[in-house]
């Protein structure tokens, strides 16, 4: 399984979503043809996680959708909106963890997409050091394999998981 962790629209760099849809589609294509990438884990949220699984349905890897709380869609844009209705159409698996906004209740979200996986694909913007993206990435284990998208920089880099001895 594969999961992506990132931002919302909002916190993407002026003109970087046309890169990152395009980079999250050839990322999820290599991961499904040469790691054999069975499911990739979305957030289900606006930005960095819907397009994640836009990018796995497109090269026709299952999704699934780890929803934070009902009607976490509230004050979205309608067109995100309606980017989640349709994932939650042709996803394999949704799931809601809460009933209600809390810090909780996200970080716990962000927790057991990292419980379910065994590679992550994290869109970041190294000027961040804040939020909920960053607090996750900060909980990765060192024995898991890491993609890491710089929407900034417009690169992609790969941690490989720590040698035995390391862990």
């Amino acid at each position: 399984m594969r999961r992506q962790t990132a931002h919302r629209p909002r916190g993407l760099p002026p003109g970087s979503e046309p890169w990152l849809a395009d980079e999250l589609r050839r990322i999820a294509a290599k991961l499904a043809a040469d790691r054999g990438m069975e499911v990739a884990i979305s957030g289900a949220a606006a930005g960095a996680d819907l397009l994640w699984a836009e990018a796995a349905r497109d090269v026709d890897v299952p999704v699934w959708l780890y929803q934070p709380y009902r009607g976490h869609d509230g004050r979205w844009q309608q067109d995100w909106r309606d980017r989640l209705t349709s994932a939650r159409g042709y996803a394999a698996r949704v799931d809601t963890l809460g009933t209600e906004l809390s810090v909780r209740v996200l970080h716990a979200r962000n927790d057991w997409m990292i419980r379910d996986c065994d590679a992550i694909v994290a869109v970041v913007d190294p000027d961040r050091r804040s939020g909920g993206t960053w607090q996750a990435l900060q909980r990765i284990p060192a024995t898991m394999p890491l993609i890491r998208v710089d929407v900034r920089g417009r690169r992609t880099t790969l941690r490989e998981p720590a040698p035995a001895a390391a862990r």
